[in-house]
């Protein structure tokens, strides 16, 4: 399974801190401890996304929130790569939908990460909070403003999602659209559905001056056309 990071930590540092950086049949398996033979076979079936395989060494009582060598559980590999049927089955054998890695991500941020739409709304389906967030304090939203998820970002705001939270460095998701080439389209449902572009940042940075300092035009004009159409004033 390729890890994959919430966003660069040379764009973290540079924006935020210049200055450093069942509903199905129940079974019951009595969890054994697991050897290193069998923790391979285990990992090694989840990245192959044998299901079978998975199903038959869960049985024999590999326990559903083992964690690798980051922290990530089985439900990582699922959210990872979009496998639903994987993703079904770990969460009715009572996989914990809001495990942390080492990195404080959720499956959910991972599923936001990697695009996994599928996986993505079964977790919020199945009750995953959609505000959970990792060591920098990214929540989902902030994950999809990031990599562009348009079509996680409605869903994520449909369910509720709070599109002026901050991060850890007083980042808003739009923010990070203002510095992120090629999120016009997510930064324009946010925009749509009440994201502030006068916040500030700790730096004291709104997105306005973020777009211009990192010439993403295109994000610029985007917040002005929008706050001339509401009648207010871009700082």
């Amino acid at each position: 399974m390729r890890r994959a990071l919430s966003v660069s930590l040379a764009l973290l540092l540079s924006l935020a801190v210049p200055s450093v950086s069942l509903a199905g049949q129940e079974v019951k398996v009595q969890s054994v401890k697991v050897d290193k033979k069998t923790k391979r076979e285990f990992f090694r079936a989840l990245r192959k996304g044998d299901l079978e395989k998975v199903k038959e060494l869960i049985n024999s009582g590999v326990p559903v929130d083992i964690r690798n060598k980051f922290g990530q559980t089985p439900l990582f590999y699922a959210a990872d790569s979009d496998n639903i049927e994987l993703a079904k089955f770990l969460i009715e054998r009572g996989a914990n939908i809001e495990a942390k890695d080492y990195y404080g991500l959720t499956p959910l941020h991972q599923a936001v990460i990697r695009g996994s739409y599928r996986v993505t709304k079964l977790l919020i389906d199945k009750g995953a909070d959609i505000e959970a967030t990792d060591n920098y304090g990214y929540t989902p939203l902030h994950l999809a403003a990031i990599y562009n998820r348009v079509k996680t970002a409605k869903l994520l705001i449909k369910k509720g999602a709070k599109v002026n939270a901050k991060d850890s460095f007083g980042n808003t998701p739009l923010h990070y659209c203002a510095t992120t080439k090629g999120t016009y389209s997510v930064a324009k449902v946010l925009l749509e559905n009440g994201a502030d572009p006068n916040i500030k940042n700790n730096r004291g940075k709104t997105p306005l001056e973020l777009a211009n300092e990192t010439k993403n035009f295109r994000i610029s004009r985007l917040i002005i056309k929008y706050v001339q159409k509401k009648g207010g004033s871009s700082s």
